[in-house]
């Protein structure tokens, strides 16, 4: 955006000359992909995975325990006692825990996970975030 643009060159990370290069080279790279997108048709094999072993997750990369992670799903998954719960939620709430049980993640389960995680970690009298009230 200019607005940030703008503000690159007010601050003096970027020079004027370095800007324009680096909006040329992005539009370049946009348009070279677009022109491919319009001419190219790729077979349903290339979008098949080629590794035989597709189902399974990538290792825990988030230098969490995979304990922990596992009692933030179950926490964000639990439903106070004597709440009743839609049956479209409760289906998902199993998911997620069937999930956590075969140490398998989708993309929603984790961005809970990552958010719960975060809360967990939060300390509110500590840094910056005392004199913001966040």
């Amino acid at each position: 955006s200019t607005i940030y643009a703008d503000r690159l060159l007010q601050d003096g990370l970027i020079n004027q000359e370095d800007l324009e290069s680096q909006i040329d080279q992005v539009s370049d790279e946009f348009e070279a992909e677009y022109q491919y997108s319009t001419s190219a048709s790729p077979s349903m094999s290339e979008w098949q995975p080629q590794n035989a072993d597709f189902h399974k997750r990538p290792v825990n990369v988030t230098g969490l325990p995979i304990k922990r992670l596992q009692a933030v799903g179950r926490a964000c998954a639990r439903v106070p006692e004597g709440f009743e719960i839609h049956d479209s939620v409760k289906k998902i709430f199993d998911g997620r825990l069937r999930q956590l049980a075969q140490e398998r993640v989708d993309w929603a389960l984790a961005e809970q996970l990552a958010i719960g995680s975060l809360i967990l970690n939060f300390s509110p009298d500590s840094g910056d975030d005392v004199t913001t009230g966040l």
